[in-house]
């Protein structure tokens, strides 16, 4: 409960999606007052750093800051595997390269990946990387 209060709290301070404020909080070993100090003083860099600068949210990120173009609600994005066009970001897993997946597809390829014994789920890579 603790930390899902901390997340929430980080993600209305820095104005980004829970899911962005979480991968903060995870990459700044779960320590707000340094998510929040990195994140204020190289918005660009901390998100490029803690892999979510491809996150679509018009609210994670000013679009000019890490270059990349904000789109009103994120929707029409589509899946890299299944190429299902009509997705909602929060329907996506964006990966620090830039490419995204729906949530069905990073699952089975999660599972592929960690039966066939290729990777750990926690060394898996992009699909369209690897």
């Amino acid at each position: 409960a603790k930390l899902c209060q901390e997340v929430n709290d980080l993600a209305l301070r820095l104005e980004v999606d829970n899911s962005v404020a979480s991968v903060l909080l995870r990459c700044h070993d779960y320590s707000c007052d340094k998510a929040l100090g990195s994140y204020r003083s190289d918005p660009s860099g901390t998100a490029e750093r803690c892999g979510v600068r491809h996150r679509c949210e018009k609210s994670a990120f000013p679009a000019a800051s890490v270059g990349v173009a904000a789109v009103d609600g994120c929707t029409g994005h589509a899946c890299g595997i299944c190429f299902d066009d009509d997705l909602d970001s929060r329907d996506l897993f964006s990966m620090p390269c830039g490419h995204s997946f729906c949530r069905e597809c990073w699952r089975s390829y999660l599972r592929v990946e960690f039966e066939e014994g290729t990777s750990s789920i926690l060394d898996a890579v992009c699909p369209q990387e690897a």
